[in-house]
């Protein structure tokens, strides 16, 4: 299993590092906002280069050349960028497109295993689920860890799916251990905090995260997520998707 911190703040971020507490960072420019930097880039260029794994940070467009040009940018701050993108219909064929170019992809708003499979199948490396999201839906997360697991595994897909703001421990046991491949946290802005024993500040703009592999398959309908930018979710029993949907 890997733990990535979800934060923008550069001190938590080298305290845990040096640590070796995580093996990599999930970023937004929420988050990035939150830190009140002068330069997004810069700020983002010095959270990859304190992170000694990979760093996910989520694109700021939302048409399809605007997504494309934006995590081609992206992936130009390191080698160890993996740009997260929202799975809508219209950035499909740019999930394509990046893939094809070498840009590592993760896919965000994913709440189906169907969702997932096509994201993978797509390119995309990994899907982000958000537990919050799950949560609010009523959805069983471990139910939809394993479905998604599963789904992947089958089909021979390769893709890690990341669980962000699991609220216990116990989304590893629900899920089993054969669905768990990688795991992140950080402490929230609001809400009940990991804890971290005394480290990074109180109150910084760091989320809960969990990752592992699986793939998706067709099945339940999650509902559009609340909005909260950086959050992750992981879907339970399969989502039921009208045909044709992405």
């Amino acid at each position: 299993m890997k733990i990535y911190l979800a934060s923008a703040n550069l001190e938590e971020i080298k305290w845990a590092a040096h640590r070796r507490l995580i093996d990599g960072v999930l970023t937004t420019h929420a988050l990035v906002g939150a830190e009140e930097s002068d330069d997004v880039r810069e700020h983002l260029s010095l959270i990859c280069r304190a992170s000694t794994g990979p760093v996910l940070i989520s694109v700021h467009a939302l048409t399809s050349a605007e997504v494309y040009r934006d995590a081609r940018d992206l992936a130009k701050l390191s080698d160890n960028v993996i740009v997260q993108i929202p799975f809508v219909e219209d950035v499909v064929d740019s999930i394509y497109r990046l893939s094809a170019d070498g840009v590592r992809v993760a896919a965000t708003l994913v709440f189906s295993a169907a969702q997932a499979l096509l994201a993978a199948r797509a390119g995309a490396r990994a899907v982000v689920v958000s537990m919050d999201d799950l949560d609010a839906a009523g959805r069983d997360a471990g139910a939809v860890l394993r479905e998604f697991r599963g789904v992947l595994d089958g089909s021979g897909t390769e893709a890690d799916v990341i669980a962000l703001n699991p609220r216990t421990a116990m989304i590893y046991l629900s899920a089993g251990p054969a669905s768990t491949r990688a795991t992140a946290s950080g402490r929230r802005t609001r809400g009940p905090a990991c804890s971290t024993g005394s480290g990074p500040r109180r109150g910084s703009n760091a989320r809960t995260t969990i990752g592992w592999r699986r793939r998706p398959s067709p099945g339940d309908r999650m509902p559009r997520p609340s909005g909260a930018s950086g959050t992750t979710a992981c879907s339970s029993s399969p989502p039921r998707e009208a045909p044709g949907r992405v």
